[in-house]
């Protein structure tokens, strides 16, 4: 009679993998960059203890609705066109306002921006980018 040896089953030795994938998950963790995104680059004034109080025409509301619909100083117009009238305003308000401001540049009007608490987000950037085009500096952000 003929005797068969069984023969012994080759394993993979694991009791190093979970070393390895916890190497190559500080591998992939220290080598890999995180892109920050993109953000509104704003340059925030000094703070003023005691801000001086401003004129009723210093100031242009622009309010953002939950609908969707922005007013310019009361008036209902499109996006698009809010890059013109700040234009506009900014010339107005130099002209009834000659001279130069603390910062020794010309006087500018402060645009606020009021938005509701519904509204679109994307509508406000867009509001932002009309008054950033329009080279207007003193921009204020106030939720309502």
């Amino acid at each position: 009679m003929i005797i068969k040896k069984r023969r012994e089953v080759d394993e993979i030795n694991s009791s190093s993998m979970a070393d390895i994938a916890f190497l190559l998950l500080v591998f992939f963790l220290v080598t890999t960059t995180i892109d920050p995104g993109e953000g509104l680059t704003m340059i925030l004034p000094p703070y003023e203890s005691d801000p001086s109080p401003r004129d009723a025409d210093e100031i242009v509301k622009i309010l953002v609705r939950s609908t969707g619909q922005v007013l310019f100083d009361g008036e209902i117009m499109s996006i698009e066109q809010i890059e013109e009238n700040s234009k506009n305003k900014v010339q107005e308000f130099q002209a009834s306002n000659p001279g130069l401001g603390k910062d020794g540049k010309p006087k500018q009007p402060i645009f606020v921006v009021i938005t509701d608490e519904k509204a679109q987000y994307q509508i406000f950037l867009r509001v932002l980018d009309q008054l950033k085009q329009a080279s207007c500096k003193k921009i204020s952000v106030v939720e309502s």
